[in-house]
């Protein structure tokens, strides 16, 4: 077993969710948005995805007449204080008990790119994942796609590695990656999960590009700089 830090209070990078609807949201993520927490902090918005086997929160500062949480501090100091917290109580009553185990630790946020305002959110809590589809990356394998079938795909390589993130009509686009090359010489595996929406679908591809881009120091699969 790898020997792995761990991190003392204030110093960690991912969020906490408690049984009554606490969000913990620690001094290092919190650095990472534009929000303020305290007496005069700001109010966040929180919307959330859910599917079957889907579960997203997705959340930003509220903008000026729309109702949100007030993010309190996390850790008080006397005035002043560090981290923030939101008190979701009908949020985990109607929607996150029903669907996960609470308290869930240790979730890694996604940071939107603020200077890319493709999407109004700042940050999304990526909760709960349907079970991809594992298949072979062929021909006779792209015939077991149920036709018309939307969602979100991953290519992956012959370790398992992340090559291509994308979404779109999941019969299709797998035939149209077997005609190219690239694609063909590197991937291996098709792993799939439909979404009927296509909103819901490119936001999904748009957080797992996120989050990889997050965990390999700025870059995307290299699947997905190429176009095709």
């Amino acid at each position: 077993m790898p020997i792995e830090s761990f991190p003392p209070v204030g110093q960690s990078e991912c969020c906490d969710i408690l049984p009554g609807g606490q969000i913990h949201i620690p001094s290092h993520v919190l650095e990472r948005t534009p929000w303020h927490a305290g007496d005069q902090g700001d109010s966040i918005a929180v919307s959330y995805l859910a599917d079957e086997g889907l579960l997203v929160l997705l959340l930003a500062k509220a903008e000026a007449g729309r109702a949100g949480f007030k993010l309190h501090y996390l850790n008080r100091n006397g005035m002043t204080g560090s981290g923030g917290i939101l008190r979701c109580t009908r949020l985990a009553t109607r929607i996150l008990s029903p669907r996960i185990a609470l308290p869930m630790r240790d979730i890694a946020p996604v940071f939107f790119e603020q200077d890319k305002l493709t999407y109004s959110w700042q940050l999304a809590l990526m909760l709960q994942l349907p079970a991809w589809i594992d298949i072979e990356f062929s021909q006779a394998a792209a015939e077991t796609v149920p036709p018309r079938s939307n969602g979100i795909y991953m290519l992956t390589t012959n370790d398992r590695r992340v090559y291509r993130y994308g979404c779109g009509q999941l019969q299709v686009r797998m035939r149209e990656h077997l005609k190219s090359s690239d694609h063909t010489r590197t991937a291996r595996r098709f792993c799939y999960f439909p979404l009927v929406e296509r909103s819901d679908a490119l936001l999904m591809e748009h957080l797992f590009l996120l989050r990889h881009k997050q965990m390999n120091n700025g870059q995307l699969p290299p699947g997905n700089r190429i176009t095709a």
